[in-house]
């Protein structure tokens, strides 16, 4: 995608998502909000809903939430967050503003299946200036008419426990340093998403953007062990924020600049100094809020909407741009999970074909998602143990130890 073809540009987001959330409508209606109902530190009475980016093939998310919302207690008693990146932050923002009912469910359903999606065209010349380290991405007005619909104008506000990851563009950004003769000039520390330049610490990795009760939830883990950085979100205006800079993906859309970065509370080192700029670039490369959400409350059940694995194309033209490799973490992530809606590369090849629209990849989901939460079939395949996956020292709940007893559980620790 050029500058010169702004239409194009916002098919990442828009096909995936741009009358599908006008979901967020009702945001001001009292019953349609959700608190959780948990006092317990551990988290054993909460699910954990993580929406993975997926662009195109969202509305895959919307049939595997219905079919979780029947299945599972939790969702319908309100016992329950959500996550989501890149293309998967829409509808963690309308659940966040909405909450989880049947209503809300019905309104995202119906305009999902109202919507005529497009397809994102990836054309060789645009792979060529992506391997060439030439920008490719348009501005961000592209996608003004898709956050009125999700945020409902300026009604939306956070009302529900939720967390929205982004990277940061300063630390992944690598284009301008010759990538095709393998040169960086920054390393990444995947055990603690810290990036460090000729020894000196220059921060992390991505931010956490949060309403006020997750980041509640993540002060049992300490400052110095979370892997992203904090952005609170109290407005609508936040919400915008927090949207764009996770679908700010590279080769879209330009990087989403903070408004203000001094508002950033930095993880890690504490001699940090504070933040006067920061930008973001999109959520799909650094999707692992299930890893510090699951050391907060170690007992939480965390499920997973799926996403197909990248292909080799993929993941060899985000390494010509980002200082992380996409398959690696994503692997890591998948150790924390309990259940996932499997999406296989056939299954995500199938659904990106042009002829299969919003109404089919929800059936899919669906019956994917039922399928799993039947028959137990759907516990994650583990590739890579994270590096961090011990609870807490002096953790809430009193728990110690490894993490492994309260992951990939299947529906054994479903409740």
């Amino acid at each position: 995608m050029s500058r010169s073809q702004p239409s194009k540009a916002k098919t990442f987001i828009l096909s995936a998502a741009i009358v599908g959330l006008a979901l967020a409508g009702a945001a001001g209606s009292s019953s349609l909000r959700a608190t959780p109902g948990s006092s317990d530190p551990s988290g054993g009475d909460l699910i954990h809903l993580s929406f993975a980016g997926k662009g195109t093939s969202m509305a895959w998310d919307v049939g595997v939430l219905r079919a979780t919302y029947e299945a599972v207690p939790a969702l319908r008693e309100g016992r329950a967050l959500v996550s989501g990146s890149s293309s998967g932050a829409v509808l963690a923002a309308a659940l966040g503003c909405r909450g989880f009912s049947e209503d809300s469910l019905a309104h995202i359903e119906e305009n999902f299946r109202k919507f005529d999606r497009t397809i994102v065209t990836e054309t060789p010349a645009k792979n060529a200036m992506v391997l060439l380290g030439l920008p490719t991405e348009a501005d961000h007005s592209s996608l003004d008419l898709l956050l009125d619909v999700i945020l409902d104008g300026d009604k939306c506000r956070p009302n529900f426990p939720m967390l929205i990851p982004a990277g940061n563009y300063e630390l992944l950004n690598i284009r301008s340093n010759k990538p095709l003769l393998g040169i960086k000039d920054r390393t990444f520390n995947v055990a603690d998403f810290t990036v460090t330049k000729d020894g000196q610490n220059l921060g992390k990795v991505c931010t956490y953007f949060v309403d006020k009760q997750m980041m509640g939830i993540l002060k049992a883990v300490p400052r110095e062990e979370l892997l992203c950085d904090l952005r609170l979100i109290e407005t609508n205006k936040d919400m915008r924020m927090a949207l764009l800079a996770s679908v700010s993906e590279p080769s879209y859309f330009e990087p989403f600049v903070d408004p203000a970065p001094e508002k950033i509370i930095r993880s890690g080192d504490a001699s940090l100094p504070r933040l006067t700029k920061r930008s973001y670039w999109g959520g799909a490369s650094v999707d692992v809020p299930v890893q510090d959400i699951k050391r907060a409350l170690p007992q939480i059940y965390t499920m997973s909407t799926g996403r197909a694995p990248f292909l080799q194309m993929v993941d060899k033209l985000m390494s010509q741009m980002s200082l992380v490799e996409l398959t690696p973490l994503a692997d890591r992530a998948k150790w924390f999970l309990d259940l996932e809606a499997t999406m296989t590369a056939e299954m995500g090849n199938y659904l990106n074909q042009p002829q299969f629209d919003f109404p089919e990849q929800i059936a899919k989901g669906y019956e994917t998602a039922k399928t799993c939460l039947e028959s137990d079939a759907c516990q994650p395949e583990i590739t890579i143990q994270p590096e961090a996956h011990t609870i807490p020292a002096n953790h809430p709940s009193g728990l110690t130890g490894d993490l492994a007893p309260y992951t990939r559980r299947g529906l054994r620790g479903l409740n």
